[in-house]
């Protein structure tokens, strides 16, 4: 072998080590962050469930108290168990109450309380009420026995199988409203209005916190009652963030957008940033200020993570939403619920922004920001409203 090709060789071994061996710390770096990020997660959830230890008696009478209160027959027999964010949703509807379990599971220790109906022949529904460790209250309950009782009286096997009627929507805001009273719920959760959800047969009423009029992004309650009969059948409450440490909105509206469409010019393909004269006619902006969480979602394992009192800030969130330059058209769509007419015109709508979204190189459809209110800081963007 000549002299030249012999140093080649050396030279593309020496380089394929040089990267291997960067390859390497980077994976065993990945591997430890990892590792720690799993270590300081699991200890915060163990010392959630920690809290709840010796509790089980106090939450088992807190579940009674409330069956009484309320006047309804918990069952025949109960468990009580940690770990409420295993449980799967038989009482439809809130968009607030389908992670509830889990996201409440992260900053409070909880303890799910199932009472089960014994009747010989049947499998029957149970009725769970969620433990508060830290407050030493009854933030979250579902009568699965009762809803699924006027699901069968009714003739169907599921809900949408049932032909729902309705009391007036005056009537459903007054019982609620009562059942409010008796929850004493905290001065800051604002009544947030009334929805009819067809397809299940409930009324469900809404509140959210406040603070010095802004909204806490993920705290607040729901009730819901029988469509027809009012018989109360499900509530939440969350309540567990912290008021940040300042709420001085000190970057403006127009900062904090601005700084969102830098971002999202970044994350768009080429060929869309060459079709795209101007962003800002082709996307619309939604901009609000809110109090937030920081420490929310890990990606990397999937998981909500436990939350600290520090994480909570005053931010600017803020969507951004393609529309191609179309005019966005509104039809009644809560629950389905939307007239042959509606549907054409939605059909139609979809389908011109479809050909928009082709047209300009298939840009992303929807991105979000959260900048720091205080002082400018980008906390989170992404694909995803989390």
């Amino acid at each position: 072998m000549n002299r030249a090709k012999k140093n080649k060789i050396i030279g593309i071994t020496l380089i394929l080590f040089f990267f291997g061996t960067i390859f390497f710390l980077s994976g065993i770096s990945g591997l430890f962050k990892t590792c720690k990020n799993t270590n300081e997660q699991d200890a915060a959830i163990a010392k959630l469930e920690a809290s709840c230890k010796g509790l089980d008696g106090l939450a088992f009478s807190k579940a009674e108290e409330f069956c009484k209160e309320f006047d309804i027959s918990c069952g025949d027999s109960h468990t009580v168990k940690i770990g409420v964010n295993r449980l799967s949703y038989i009482v439809p509807e809130s968009s607030l109450r389908e992670s509830s379990w889990d996201d409440q599971y992260r900053s409070h220790g909880a303890l799910l309380i199932d009472f089960n109906k014994t009747e010989t022949g049947r499998n029957m529904p149970s009725f769970s009420l969620g433990f508060d460790c830290a407050s030493k209250d009854i933030f979250i309950f579902e009568n699965k026995w009762q809803y699924q009782e006027y699901v069968h009286k009714y003739g169907g096997l599921v809900p949408r199988d049932v032909k729902w009627e309705f009391m007036s929507e005056d009537q459903a805001l007054n019982i609620m409203k009562q059942i409010a009273l008796k929850l004493k719920i905290p001065e800051d959760m604002v009544f947030n209005g009334i929805a009819k959800n067809s397809n299940e047969g409930l009324w469900n009423a809404y509140w959210i916190r406040k603070k010095e009029g802004i909204q806490y992004e993920d705290d607040g309650m729901v009730i819901s009652i029988m469509g027809k009969t009012g018989e109360f059948v499900a509530y939440e409450k969350r309540y567990r963030m912290s008021a940040p440490a300042q709420m001085a909105i000190n970057i403006t509206r127009e900062e904090a957008v601005n700084k969102g469409w830098t971002e999202l010019l970044n994350k768009i393909p080429d060929k869309g940033r060459k079709q795209i004269t101007d962003i800002k006619a082709v996307y619309e902006v939604k901009a609000e200020t809110r109090i937030i969480q920081t420490d929310k979602y890990d990606e990397e394992r999937g998981t909500w993570l436990p939350l600290r009192p520090e994480s909570t800030k005053l931010a600017w969130t803020i969507q951004y939403e393609f529309t191609g330059g179309l005019k966005k058209i509104s039809v009644k769509n809560e629950f389905g619920e939307r007239t042959p007419e509606e549907e054409k015109m939605l059909r139609e709508y979809i389908g011109n922004l479809q050909s928009k979204h082709d047209e300009y190189g298939n840009p992303t459809a929807q991105f979000y920001v959260k900048i720091n209110a205080v002082n400018g800081e980008m906390i989170y963007e992404g694909q995803s409203s989390k």
